[in-house]
């Protein structure tokens, strides 16, 4: 019931609202009440410190965001951490959609660390489909042609065989 929004308007503290995952030494802060003014919120100075706090107390923060584009709440957190990895739905996202995301991940200050795909399908995780998927490094541009010809590609995750 409790969680970020509650520790960033100051009504919990954070160690109120951790919570620990399983026995791995994972801990984890949920989202809390949704408020009405959430990329107000995650651009606050609280937000700022928060992130701090855990990156001082934790070997690795990852923040879990909506997707970048139907609201702006991933690209203002965006701007806040270290370094940002999009998860793309391999049979849910479009290559315009993917190109928008990074255009306005690109409109902003932020590192994009790279892509990781999931909902691949099982032909192609067998072999017997497209045999692997490109994996691309954000470098400012993503156009159709960067996704097809090679001479683009920094590195190439190889599925199946």
């Amino acid at each position: 019931a409790a969680g970020l929004t509650d520790v960033l308007i100051e009504r919990a503290h954070l160690d109120d609202v951790l919570q620990p995952y399983g026995r791995s030494g994972l801990d984890v802060l949920g989202a809390g009440a949704i408020p009405p003014n959430p990329s107000e919120l995650l651009a606050s100075a609280p937000m700022t410190r928060l992130l701090a706090e855990l990156s001082r107390r934790y070997d690795y923060v990852l923040v879990d965001t909506p997707p970048v584009l139907p609201v702006t709440d991933a690209v203002v957190v965006s701007t806040q951490v270290d370094g940002v990895i999009v998860l793309v739905g391999t049979t849910i996202v479009r290559k315009d959609q993917l190109r928008a995301t990074f255009e306005a991940l690109g409109a902003v200050d932020n590192t994009i660390l790279g892509l990781v795909l999931n909902r691949v399908g099982r032909k192609a995780a067998d072999g017997y489909g497209a045999g692997y998927y490109g994996y691309y490094e954000y470098d400012g541009g993503l156009t159709t042609a960067d996704t097809t010809r090679s001479a683009k590609k920094k590195r190439r995750l190889r599925l199946g065989r």
